[in-house]
């Protein structure tokens, strides 16, 4: 028998049914589709799993190696992997774009936000909430939208706000969500107004909450919410959700008061009576009232501990869904506005506003299905990595830190280039920059307050000294705490004060339309 006879008897190692090899720029990985699994795999084994996958046969390569090299260690390592088969003829395995679908307007869940009002003034709050938004839509505009939103194929919702039991219409909204056939209805609180009634509703349709809770130390917990007594009123709000039986987990936004509080609090909550796997921890970042660094932890604090298998999402036609994050999903906010993401507040991610254009025309806009489509292979950083197909990226966080929808979203620890994790550092700083909106002109006062006007409805706004030197400064983009600087050198405060007041008078001036984000 000849060399090159013998080199086509079998038995040929190969990927099994269902499985695909994604390489990326140093290790690779294999998507097992049938169990949900993906396999990060090291170069020495993608060396030895490429030579079985151009057809050579496998007891061949296990007799072109001497017994007891590292080479023959992978070899017997892969030969025991789930993901390969030994058949007798070779097959070349089909490539992973194969089993992608890309389905960028599959519906995905709702964020309704039907106040924006709080019983809380927390200090990193990503919505700003407090007051009300002016032009809070009505109950009524409230159940046409969710009539829309049932019309278009959405069945999953998240209310949130603001504070949803600040809102006095909440039950009719369960009842409206209900009465259409609501797959899942989850209420997002910080529990300290739940009222009995409500809550047992709730309950009957299987609404499921999610509850904000920040420490174990009462005064952490407060100096956090600004507010005497909610840390109490919080843990009485999870004693009768346990009581009654209601499911509930427990988010714990960690920044710079309570980032050594998190393993000593879910200890807490466990002797409360919420089970450990219910609870669980993320970082504040700067969005809203986050925007002041003050709030931000001063580490990131890693909760995923990175191992060499992952599970991935899969369709139910058995195909590996690709997507990003928000895709296929809204926020309506309480003033009507609608936006792909609760973290997508510019005013560059607002597609329409439901209190003045259907839902309809909304999901019809190009700039929504634009936002919906996007994946890792539009990312310069993302499209060679092998954990892309299966990577549920946040554009809006890539966003809020980077300025730049493209950008990497810093949550990611992974450089594909050296195939190794590393614990990035969370910025410090804001880099998003606040711009002038076209069509306002500033005339200032001997005293260095001064009045703007809307030149195109002719609204005349007065504003203080502070905020007319901001406005003056802004002949250019600025960050924050540029503006800040340019405070503390004008009047005499410290850098600190001077960032909360300019936090808080961008803040104003965005909602007004007078400033913007770039």
């Amino acid at each position: 028998m000849t060399e090159d006879t013998n080199q086509h008897k079998g038995p040929f190692l190969t990927l099994r049914e269902g499985c695909y090899l994604v390489r990326g720029p140093y290790r690779s990985a294999v998507y097992d589709l049938r169990h949900g699994r993906l396999y990060s795999l090291d170069p020495a084994v993608v060396a030895v799993l490429d030579d079985a996958l151009r057809g050579i046969p496998w007891n061949k390569l296990r007799r072109a190696v001497e017994r007891g090299s590292p080479t023959a260690a992978v070899q017997s390592a892969l030969e025991k992997s789930p993901f390969v088969r030994l058949q007798p003829q070779f097959v070349p395995p089909p490539p992973i774009e194969n089993a992608v679908i890309r389905a960028p307007t599959r519906r995905g869940g709702v964020w309704l936000e039907p106040t924006n009002r709080c019983n809380l003034r927390c200090i990193h709050c990503y919505a700003s909430a407090g007051p009300a938004l002016p032009g809070e839509m009505s109950l009524t505009q409230w159940k046409q939208t969710i009539d829309q939103l049932f019309a278009e194929g959405f069945r999953h919702f998240t209310i949130c706000g603001g504070e949803p039991f600040v809102y006095p219409h909440l039950k009719e909204l369960l009842q409206h969500l209900a009465a259409h056939g609501a797959e899942a209805i989850t209420v997002l609180t910080n529990a300290c107004l739940l009222r009995e009634d409500t809550v047992r509703y709730a309950a009957e349709i299987g609404v499921e909450f999610g509850v904000t809770f920040y420490s174990h130390v009462r005064e952490h917990h407060e100096k956090i919410t600004r507010v005497r007594g909610s840390w109490q009123a919080a843990v009485d709000g999870m004693s009768l959700l346990l009581r009654l039986g209601i499911p509930f987990s427990v988010n714990i936004p960690l920044g710079s008061l309570n980032q050594d509080d998190l393993e000593e609090t879910l200890d807490f909550l466990v002797r409360l009576g919420v089970p450990r796997h219910r609870a669980g921890g993320n970082i504040v970042y700067p969005l809203g009232r986050g925007c002041n660094p003050e709030v931000l932890p001063s580490q990131r604090t890693i909760f995923n501990i990175r191992t060499e298998i992952y599970e991935i999402p899969v369709g139910e036609d058995g195909k590996l869904d690709y997507h990003t994050c928000w895709r296929g999903k809204l926020l309506v906010m309480a003033d009507g506005r609608v936006t792909p993401c609760p973290s997508a507040r510019d005013e560059r991610f607002v597609i329409g506003n439901l209190a003045q254009r259907p839902l309809a025309e909304i999901l019809a806009d190009e700039r929504l299905h634009q936002l919906w489509g996007i994946t890792l292979d539009d990312v310069p950083e993302c499209r060679q990595c092998e954990f892309r197909y299966g990577c549920h990226d946040c554009r809006a966080n890539a966003f809020i830190y980077t300025g730049d929808l493209w950008g990497k979203n810093p949550y990611c620890s992974y450089d594909p280039q050296t195939g190794s994790w590393k614990a990035p550092a969370l910025p410090q700083r804001s880099l998003r920059r606040v711009e002038k909106t076209p069509g306002f002109s500033l005339r200032v006062s001997p005293d260095g307050s001064g009045v703007l006007n809307d030149e195109k409805s002719g609204a005349l706004f007065r504003i203080n000294a502070s905020a007319a030197l901001i406005f003056e400064a802004l002949d250019e983009p600025r960050a924050l705490e540029e503006l800040a600087q340019i405070l503390c050198k004008r009047f005499d405060v410290t850098p600190a004060r001077a960032y909360r007041d300019v936090s808080r008078i961008v803040s104003h001036a965005v909602k007004a339309g007078i400033l913007r984000w770039r």
